[in-house]
């Protein structure tokens, strides 16, 4: 029965008047407005295919045309399910914040990290130390509150349509350096570095370029 009858005004109110935890039982939506089905025992049951569609409450009220904020449950998750105006509009949240949710990645300086998380890939905000992280597996990006930025991967490929500059009173490179077109050093040496070309290195910087 997806829908409860209008007639039966009773047991709408009964049902309407608080909310109800359902499991997620489909989440592709057809729109792709975030709607999903959920099971709810006494209300919404039966096959999939008879389930209405349950649309997501918008979780911030800042968002204009041009901002968005959108997850999509995953099938089996708990949602709240609220009616609003009538039986015949349910809109889902998320459901109460307990231990069964908590992943460990926002507890190593609580209460003042937040962020989000899907598996191995997070943001995370700590408002004490000013400090953003982003994670993907083994990649992370850490920005802090003075400027600096800290970038920690296995590879980093840097693609430009023009031209890439990097301005700085000191560049060091540790490791070695391939250059497949031409380089122009602005640190020690002006010299421009070619395939070919020799680079002098001290203490990590640039001194000098051999054709």
């Amino acid at each position: 029965m997806p829908f409860l009858p209008i007639a039966n005004k009773g047991k709408i109110d009964k049902v309407t008047d608080s909310p109800k935890f359902g499991t997620v039982v489909d989440n592709n939506d057809p729109l792709k407005l975030g709607r999903v089905k959920v099971e709810i025992t006494g209300i919404f049951e039966g096959s999939l295919q008879s389930l209405p569609w349950v649309r997501r409450k918008m979780d911030s009220v800042f968002c204009g045309a041009d901002c968005e904020i959108f997850d999509v449950p995953e099938i089996g998750s708990i949602v709240e399910v609220r009616w609003n105006y009538d039986d015949n509009t349910p809109m889902y949240s998320g459901a109460p914040y307990n231990q069964r949710h908590q992943t460990g990645a926002f507890t190593g300086n609580y209460p003042h990290e937040a962020g989000i998380k899907f598996g191995d890939c997070m943001i995370k905000f700590d408002k004490a130390s000013k400090l953003i992280t982003i994670e993907n597996g083994e990649a992370q990006i850490v920005i802090d509150s003075f400027g600096d930025v800290s970038i920690a991967c296995a590879n980093l490929e840097i693609k430009c349509d023009s031209t890439a500059e990097i301005h700085a009173p000191k560049i060091t490179l540790d490791g070695s350096v391939t250059v497949t077109k031409s380089l122009s050093c602005l640190t020690a040496s002006s010299k421009p570095i070619l395939p070919t070309s020799i680079a002098q290195v001290s203490g990590g910087i640039i001194t000098d370029v051999a054709p």
